[in-house]
């Protein structure tokens, strides 16, 4: 498992506010049945944000992942959502709050480097774990708020580096990343410089993306990115003119069509 430079105590005290800020969103639903995301409706997109909480519980705790192969994480996601009888939004938020506790209460003996296995067999640790929930939560907690949600930096730094970053490395397969025909003929190396945080080598070849620690390549294109920006962008909640316009991304050198190539984890 790829190392990585988000420290455990902080992943900790994000998943802790993201759990209060959270569930309280979801427990202020008004109508359940209004749509959310492609073919949810917020009640579902509720339940599915109470998943990633429970699943990242179990995989805490060493329960073997849900299924095997990652290729079929959209399919598990879909099933575990339809198998909810009903999206009660204050039902969803107590079983976020009860999830967040024992996770915390659990993780406050560890160190936050202990092996675990993320969905689909991915070598992970406990940060990731975090991490994840920090990924999940912040993003679909703009598509539940109707985009009246306030992302912190600090969450999607620890989303971009303590999950998107570890975990594309870890998986070890450039093609899941990319949509296959968009990303055939991009060839590129970009580096991502992120407030407050790290530098990340993003390597588009031979159809598929690596994320590399920076090193001696040839760089096409150089970003210094908001890590809230990068979040955005990543999962293709924005196009990239509002955040340069904004000064939110401040690129410079050849932009080679990497956003249209790259698909939302």
């Amino acid at each position: 498992m790829p190392p990585t430079s988000v420290g455990w105590a902080e992943a900790l005290g994000a998943v802790a506010s993201m759990a209060r800020r959270i569930s309280s969103l979801i427990r202020s639903i008004s109508d359940p049945d209004a749509p959310a995301l492609g073919v949810w409706t917020v009640g579902e997109l509720a339940a599915h944000v109470t998943h990633v909480f429970e699943v990242d519980l179990d995989l805490l705790n060493e329960v073997p992942s849900p299924l095997d192969d990652l290729a079929d994480l959209g399919e598990m996601t879909q099933a575990k959502v339809r198998d909810e009888a009903v999206c009660d939004p204050a039902a969803l938020a107590d079983r976020v709050e009860r999830a967040a506790g024992e996770f915390l209460r659990i993780a406050q003996g560890m160190r936050g480097t202990e092996p675990r296995l993320w969905v689909g067999g991915v070598k992970a640790t406990a940060t990731l774990l975090a991490c994840h929930i920090m990924n999940e939560s912040m993003v679909h907690g703009l598509d539940l708020a109707g985009g009246r949600w306030k992302i912190e930096r600090r969450d999607a730094r620890l989303a971009f580096e303590g999950f998107i970053c570890p975990m594309y490395r870890s998986l070890g397969r450039p093609s899941f990343a990319v949509h296959p025909g968009k990303a055939a003929g991009v060839r590129a190396t970009y580096d991502i410089r992120v407030r407050g945080g790290g530098r990340w080598f993003l390597v588009f070849a031979d159809g598929g993306l690596r994320i590399e620690e920076p090193s001696v390549r040839a760089v096409d294109c150089h970003l210094w990115a908001d890590p809230r920006a990068i979040m955005l962008l990543a999962w293709h909640r924005t196009g990239l003119a509002g955040p340069v316009l904004k000064l939110q991304v401040l690129p410079w050198g050849k932009s080679r069509g990497w956003r249209s190539a790259y698909r939302a984890c």
